[in-house]
């Protein structure tokens, strides 16, 4: 390229930055006029949207029981049917401490987190999960945090946060309308867990306030923490096309999921930091490195 073609490449390319920015400027002013928070930290001029390919913990299912250790803490009964993934140990009077004792169905045995979702009903009958596909990725330009130690949330319930897709390969890929739709294998309900953190709480009295979603790839200011965001795929054979669908919550709209956070968490900063920090692009979606499987039977 002659010079006066490069030097022209690159005033075209700073003006089109220079656009951008004036958009994020003026998108800022009008949050500001209508009172929404404003967003933390801007991006730099110039800086590219890190969308990693995410790893995965699979984890099979486990058990069943009328138990919440989030809504319903100590209160062994009291809620609709869940089924729970991941800690084999979780209760309704389950705790950080008593989950970090505990064992696990997931792939990585670093894996201790419980991870539950309601029970699903095809015509009136309960379905046995399969397994769940635990997702974490980054979305931010910040570099993300693991999950702090303890951290619990409640996601889903809205269009935003749920997804029905089809099991492809062992992978969720291809987008079914309300679980319909899979010719063969497994069908699933994703849920898309918030990946901002106030950085105080581990748990509100909704339990979602102490969280926020990322927008545009920057947290909001009043949850400035980025964290790696969980999306959660729970599989189950796949229905009859005609098998009325239920969950034990309701309606399949009224899908949602919980986490409670018990990664080992040296395992899950070690993973976060070469998954999902690193300078360049690792495909740990499959399977983690050798040195972090080591790790995780360490």
């Amino acid at each position: 390229m002659r010079p006066r073609q490069r030097r022209r490449k690159i005033a075209i390319h700073r003006v089109a930055l220079h656009r951008v920015a004036l958009r994020r400027v003026v998108v800022v002013t009008l949050a500001l006029g209508a009172g929404i928070a404003p967003l933390a930290t801007a991006p730099a001029r110039g800086a590219t949207l890190s969308v990693r390919r995410p790893f995965g913990s699979v984890c099979q299912y486990s058990h069943s029981a009328p138990d919440d250790p989030i809504v319903a803490p100590g209160q062994p009964g009291v809620s609709h049917l869940h089924d729970f993934f991941g800690n084999t140990t979780t209760d309704a009077s389950s705790t950080a401490e008593s989950l970090a004792l505990g064992a696990t169905t997931c792939r990585y045995q670093s894996d201790l987190a419980a991870y539950w979702a309601p029970a699903l009903y095809a015509d009136g009958l309960k379905v046995t999960p399969l397994r769940a596909h635990a997702y974490y990725a980054r979305r931010t330009f910040a570099k993300v945090q693991p999950p702090p130690s303890g951290l619990r949330i409640v996601a889903g319930g809205t269009a935003r946060t749920v997804r029905f897709t089809c099991i492809v390969e062992r992978m969720p890929k291809a987008s079914a309308s309300m679980a319909r739709g899979c010719p063969q294998g497994a069908f699933s309900i994703g849920i898309k867990f918030p990946d901002c953190w106030n950085g105080t709480d581990l748990d509100s009295a909704d339990h979602r306030s102490h969280m926020a979603y990322s927008q545009d790839g920057v947290c909001p200011a009043t949850h400035p923490v980025a964290i790696a965001r969980l999306q959660l795929f729970v599989a189950y054979p796949a229905p009859r096309p005609d098998a009325a669908l239920t969950l034990a919550s309701g309606a399949l709209d009224s899908a949602h999921a919980d986490f409670f956070n018990a990664w080992d968490p040296g395992f899950i900063r070690a993973t976060v930091d070469f998954c999902l920090n690193g300078r360049r692009e690792r495909n740990c979606a499959k399977r983690v490195p050798r040195a972090l499987r080591d790790l995780d039977r360490a």
